[in-house]
């Protein structure tokens, strides 16, 4: 750990729990040495006391593969993230979402409906992570305070997250 690296993370993530200061590179490593079959306790009762403890559980995210596991543990660790970093970590090895895209489309939809700054954003950067193709491309449009899907609104979205998406356009703020 850095102090120096933590004192530059408490800048760009102000709200955060209390930092360690390890870059994400090493947080992957760590998890690497993982047991995939360790992961579901390890998410469920390890601390998040600090930031670093919730990315190591974002990043855990990614090496589950069984889909009756990863259901019963997606909505708890959500609902805890409280920042940018976390979020997007989580989003950005979440490998399941792109592997089963239909059966996880459908379960964004249903979480675009809650209220919340960071369940909101899961939802926003999931999709620009994960579901940027011609198969779904055509069922969302991301504006700067919704998310619109072919069968409905979704309202609440951070106007900082995302300035728009369609099929000829992905811009950030």
């Amino acid at each position: 750990s850095s102090k120096e690296f933590s004192e530059f993370s408490k800048k760009l993530i102000p709200n955060s729990k209390p930092l360690i200061g390890v870059k994400i590179p090493l947080l992957r490593e760590i998890v690497k040495e993982f047991n995939v079959n360790d992961i579901p306790y390890f998410i469920e009762n390890f601390s998040e006391e600090y930031h670093e403890y919730m990315l190591l559980k974002a990043i855990s995210f990614g090496k589950l593969k069984s889909e009756e596991i990863i259901f019963k543990l997606i909505d708890n660790f959500i609902f805890s993230i409280n920042n940018w970093c976390e979020c997007d970590v989580f989003c950005a090895s979440f490998k399941f979402a792109k592997k089963n895209q239909e059966k996880f489309f459908s379960y964004l939809i249903n979480l675009s409906k809650l209220k919340g700054e960071f369940t909101q954003r899961v939802v926003a950067v999931m999709l620009l992570d994960h579901f940027i193709n011609d198969c779904y491309l055509d069922n969302v449009y991301i504006s700067s305070n919704k998310i619109i899907f072919k069968d409905g609104i979704a309202s609440g979205v951070d106007k900082n997250i995302i300035h728009s998406l369609n099929k000829n356009e992905v811009s950030l703020p």
